[in-house]
């Protein structure tokens, strides 16, 4: 019996971790997440959910698109064009 309590205890500490790191709020799935070099990223997802990161993923900006399509993948050509 204390072993399955102390499983539980554990488990729950573990789902305690998570938590929106930026931005803030960043609902919406994301279906694709491509590094065009070391530092520039792009993710893409649902309801024309578009992010870019131009710190290795630090910080991610919302990049504005009012539309609903679902994006289900990104891809750069080189670094200047994706």
């Amino acid at each position: 019996m204390k072993f399955i309590f102390i499983l539980l205890v554990f488990i729950g500490n573990i789902n305690a971790q998570w938590h929106f790191q930026s931005p803030i709020p960043g609902n919406n799935d994301l279906n694709s997440v491509v590094f065009s070099d070391n530092e520039t990223a792009v993710a893409v997802g649902v309801n024309g959910t578009i992010y870019r990161s131009g710190d290795a993923g630090i910080q991610w900006n919302y990049i504005p698109n009012y539309s609903q399509i679902v994006f289900y993948r990104v891809a750069f050509r080189n670094n200047n064009n994706g």
